[in-house]
């Protein structure tokens, strides 16, 4: 009797930064190849030339504030008023506090409707063309940081649907105040915090649990920062 042979399957192996993982999503994508496409795109230079509507807008690259809003530039005004959604895969974590903040800058545009794991789900309520979401940029200014960027994550915490995300809001609004390399109030914040969802936190499941653990680990291969800033200010004969 023959064996059958296995496929190998592609894998991230060997890839570096900046690389293409393209074949991996097509391979992916191989059992529903006939509804779906595999298209290579550079979204810095908003190089997407498609007319088609869209009904679901799955975000997962929302890394940077350059990458954030040039996303927000080529897609919204392609997506239907009062059908179409974003799901954004990052929008509860806490080390990417600027796409809190852009969506906060486009709230009356984009309306918060669920919560799942890390991804939030908005409904998209108000037509905009691309020309005016660039200008929502241009006219606030440091949006992807400052005084906008921390009260746009105080909204989040405010408007969170659960003790989770909750808690990832507060530990974000600590890595804000980082960003802002305001670092006295950014550890304040964050042992507040951890100080203050003491509860919460114990009754975590498992998976909530370690992404919280990751954050914290992340916050504090950093700290003291503002012990660390003060030294580095201080004059060598002080």
């Amino acid at each position: 009797m023959m064996k059958s042979q296995k496929t190998a399957k592609p894998s991230m192996a060997g890839l570096s930064l900046g690389d293409s993982f393209q074949h991996l999503h097509t391979h992916n994508l191989t059992p529903h190849a006939d509804v779906a496409l595999s298209e290579k795109l550079n979204l810095m230079t908003g190089d997407y030339t498609s007319q088609e509507p869209i009904e679901v807008l799955c975000l997962d690259v929302l890394k940077s504030p350059e990458l954030t809003r040039s996303c927000f530039e080529i897609f919204l005004p392609q997506m239907i008023l009062g059908e179409s959604y974003v799901l954004n895969q990052d929008h509860v974590h806490a080390t990417l506090p600027f796409a809190i903040s852009a969506f906060s800058l486009f709230s009356d545009i984009l309306t918060p409707v669920g919560e799942c794991i890390h991804t939030a789900a908005f409904k998209y309520e108000k037509a905009i063309t691309r020309e005016e979401v660039a200008a929502r940029f241009e006219n606030a200014p440091n949006w992807e940081k400052g005084p906008r960027m921390i009260a746009a994550i105080k909204q989040a915490i405010e408007s969170s649907l659960s003790d989770k995300s909750r808690v990832v809001y507060r530990i974000a609004l600590a890595y804000a105040h980082r960003r802002n390399r305001s670092h006295h109030e950014a550890e304040a914040v964050f042992l507040r915090t951890l100080l203050d969802e003491r509860t919460a936190l114990a009754t975590l499941d498992q998976s909530e649990a370690d992404s919280i653990q990751y954050y914290i680990k992340r916050f504090l291969e950093h700290f003291p920062r503002a012990k660390q800033a003060a030294r580095a200010k201080r004059p060598e004969n002080a």
